[in-house]
């Protein structure tokens, strides 16, 4: 009689395959036993049969059945082979069509060939399947209950931030701060997460952070101290919080404004904040025009956009944004040396926290935070409190008194940085307004107001 072997265990903790071996072992005494020949040993290895996943050994067995390779099978008991009615029903189509004989270890022989068999192997089924049933709802109520408790989450990877008995790890905690801080500061979600891979911090496998991992990592109430189950809050956790609640609620909200934004807008566009309409006073959106005969792409442009669903936005301005940006840059370098602009610079410096234009980078952001309030859809309460958590950490910044990177000017080269160009054009400038054009599209430099800071 030639004879396959089939060896499956549910879950392997440790990567061994202790437990089908101790089957092997158990099912090649029974071979021996009955004299039988083992032709073929299947294994499928941490693989559960009620899951429904793919058995690669299961399924190559029953084709080397099929094929008239086999013709008996040997398993330590009948839940290796079935747990589900669904592969009880294969295995006694390929039995009965083969004559194929089952004889386990455990529980004897299994006929399938006969009805008494099959019914036996039904009941056995039946029994499988509400063992299992029953034990994974022990291990969901036992679940629950540590998480209610508040006790350590051991399960799934490791938090970033904590080690696996929810000790805090020092130098990851301070990555988490110090991301939260820029994010509650103003700074775009993308810019955070380059910085932060600039300062060499990684995930837990070791690899770089990107925008939807570092938001997820944000998002954690266990980062607050706060026990989850599915993502739901459902207790108060036994480890440290890196986070008080206040700061967490405020960091949720921040997050929650930057849902959907584009966080890469001051690099794209030189004056994007600060350029407005001359009919409306509705800040200028940046964008291109059709592409002509021989260009690679459209111009860019800055124009007056109307808003579905709200009064913002006449629609009637439209301008060569690179003309526009050469005129205020211009300015800027020219006023960059003025004795005033840099009084005022220097005095900014002198309270603008920890690197030059964090204050007037915070203006910009607030003012942006409040044209959101005016679109449809955005969480208004969220923008609020984002709006008020800017103007705190503003005033905080002109309460210190550090000096920071100097304004160009003064033998100071001009910044080639777009960023940097923008943050020094913002110490001169308060804002630009785009008349109403008399000639089209030819550009006109009169068109161009701009209203010096201070």
């Amino acid at each position: 009689m030639r004879a396959a072997i089939y060896l499956r265990i549910s879950r392997d903790m440790t990567g061994e395959n202790l437990g089908v071996t101790r089957q092997l072992e158990d099912c090649q005494a029974l071979a021996k036993q009955l004299d039988w020949t083992v032709v073929e040993t299947y294994t499928d290895n941490d693989i559960s049969a009620s899951s429904g996943k793919m058995r690669p050994g299961y399924r190559r067995m029953m084709n080397d059945i099929r094929e008239g390779r086999v013709d008996s099978i040997i398993a330590w008991h009948p839940d290796r082979l079935y747990r589900r009615a669904i592969d009880l029903g294969e295995l006694v189509e390929v039995c009965k069509t083969h004559n194929t004989q089952i004889a386990t270890a455990r529980a004897g022989a299994v006929d399938l060939t006969t009805p008494t068999g099959r019914l036996v192997a039904g009941l056995l089924a039946q029994v499988a399947t509400y063992e299992g049933e029953a034990k994974s709802d022990r291990w969901k109520r036992s679940i629950r209950q540590r998480r209610e408790a508040g006790i350590v989450h051991t399960m799934g990877p490791r938090l970033y931030g904590y080690e696996r008995d929810g000790t805090i790890v020092p130098h990851e905690r301070e990555h988490i701060e110090w991301a939260a801080g820029q994010i509650l500061d103003g700074a775009a979600i993308i810019r955070t997460v380059r910085d932060l891979n600039a300062r060499g911090a990684r995930t837990t496998m070791g690899n770089e952070w990107n925008r939807a991992g570092l938001v997820k990592l944000l998002r954690n109430p266990r980062l607050a101290g706060m026990s989850t189950l599915n993502g739901d809050v459902v207790g108060v956790g036994s480890w440290s919080p890196i986070f008080d609640a206040e700061t967490f609620e405020g960091l949720q909200a921040a997050l929650s404004v930057r849902k959907g934004t584009v966080p890469s807008r001051p690099r794209v566009a030189l004056l994007l904040g600060l350029i407005k309409c001359g009919k409306c006073g509705t800040p200028l959106r940046s964008g291109r025009r059709t592409k002509k005969p021989g260009e690679t792409e459209g111009r860019r442009t800055y124009k007056c956009a109307t808003l579905p669903g709200t009064s913002e936005g006449c629609g009637g301005i439209l301008v060569d944004a690179v003309s526009v940006e050469e005129i205020v840059e211009g300015y800027a370098q020219a006023m960059a040396d003025d004795p005033k602009v840099r009084a005022y610079v220097d005095e900014l410096r002198a309270s603008s926290g920890e690197r030059a234009g964090e204050a007037l980078s915070l203006e910009a952001r607030i003012r942006e935070l409040e044209d959101q309030l005016g679109e449809p859809g955005v969480p208004v309460a969220a923008i609020l409190r984002a709006i008020d958590r800017s103007k705190e950490r503003l005033e905080e910044l002109r309460a210190e008194a550090v000096t920071s990177s100097p304004m160009p000017g003064g033998g100071v080269e001009w910044p080639t940085d777009l960023a940097r160009r923008a943050r020094a054009v913002r110490n001169v400038v308060a804002e630009v307004v785009i008349e109403p054009a008399e000639r089209g599209w030819v550009f006109d430099p009169d068109r161009v107001r701009i209203v010096p800071r201070g």
